[in-house]
């Protein structure tokens, strides 16, 4: 899944949420629909320049009547506000709006799913794995990690860094590029289940730049970003 899938699909789930009216605890870091469950998968500490924040990275367990949820929703006032709302946030950012219908497929296609922020998946293409780790603060920046292992070693090959001022902002952040990629050390991995695993370490990058959608970041620069990250549950997906 490229960034802009990542932040569409993303947004639509957000949708669904709002559409819902749904309210979630204080510790969490968006609206759930009723019946959804969280729990954290790991953290990251990071420091921007102004001090080491703690995020966090959670995996939602949505409830099994998610598409009737949403359907029933969507046709109030209060759910066509806020499909309306997101498709003019998602144009803006990617030049593709966000349907009702949207909302509806993916409440219909997510319903008693696990959704995870964070996760692992095998490449043949590039005889490894891609690992992204995703957290965020609820008041706060967050940060996206995405490596490349050696398939045989697990060892990070290379290394890409995002980091979001503003969490709740999905469209605006700084990235590392092939000319001051991140530095990436694994300190432990391990196979914990049948299909899940445990990992944490540490990174920093340099000179960050504004993404491609990050229109209010243009003319800015992140000079650096550092931190570590400890997670319990980094599920591997299938193809």
């Amino acid at each position: 899944m490229n960034p802009v899938q990542r932040t569409r699909l993303r947004l639509g789930v957000l949708m669904a949420a709002t559409a819902l009216g749904a309210t979630g605890p204080a510790s969490a870091q968006e609206k759930l629909a009723p019946g959804s469950t969280q729990r954290v998968q790991g953290t990251i500490h990071a420091d921007a320049g102004r001090g080491m924040v703690e995020m966090a990275s959670r995996a939602t367990t949505l409830p099994d009547n998610l598409g009737q949820q949403a359907a029933a929703r969507l046709q109030t006032s209060e759910g066509q506000a806020a499909v309306q709302k997101g498709d003019a946030r998602a144009k803006a950012a990617t030049g593709r709006g966000v349907s009702a219908g949207d909302v509806q497929a993916i409440a219909d296609h997510y319903a008693g799913k696990t959704v995870y922020e964070s996760s692992m998946r095998r490449v043949p293409v590039v005889s490894g794995y891609l690992l992204t780790l995703d957290a965020r603060a609820a008041s706060g920046p967050r940060v996206t990690l995405d490596m490349r292992l050696n398939e045989e070693t697990l060892a990070p090959q290379s290394a890409n860094v995002s980091y979001y001022p503003d969490s709740k902002d999905v469209f605006n952040s700084f990235k590392t590029g092939k000319k001051a990629p991140a530095t990436v050390r694994i300190d432990k991995i391990e196979r914990v289940g049948d299909k899940v695993f445990a990992v944490s370490g540490s990174f920093s990058a340099d000179d960050l730049q504004p993404g491609a959608m990050s229109k209010k970041l243009q003319g800015q620069t992140l000079p650096a970003v550092s931190g570590r990250f400890a997670f319990t549950e980094v599920p591997l997906r299938d193809q």
